[in-house]
């Protein structure tokens, strides 16, 4: 794992208002255990994986009322899709773009 936040320290509970700011859903939704549709899932599972970059996986579960396995599981699954789906990396970069500012 690597950073790309520079010297910025991220913890998870700055990344988890910064997405729930940038797509406009209440923090709480993105905290259930309930795992959601897509347009919640998705941005619960980039907030993790953006917040494990820094964070270790229990700090983030916990953040996130999330088993540590589950950040883990985001952290990959985001880095996968991100790498066939363009158009999902690129709302990944303007998220850490928004996370920098």
């Amino acid at each position: 794992r690597t950073t790309d936040f520079g010297s910025y320290e991220m913890n998870p509970e700055t990344i988890l208002k910064a997405t729930a700011a940038h797509y406009g859903i209440p923090e709480a939704k993105l905290k259930q255990r309930r795992r959601g549709p897509w347009k919640i899932s998705w941005p619960r599972l980039l907030a993790m994986s953006l917040a494990y970059e820094d964070n270790t996986g229990m700090k983030v579960g916990a953040a996130f009322n999330r088993h540590y396995t589950a950040v883990v599981y985001a952290a990959k699954r985001v880095d996968a899709l991100c790498e066939t789906d363009a158009a999902l990396a690129k709302e990944r970069e303007a998220l850490k773009c928004r996370l920098m500012n």
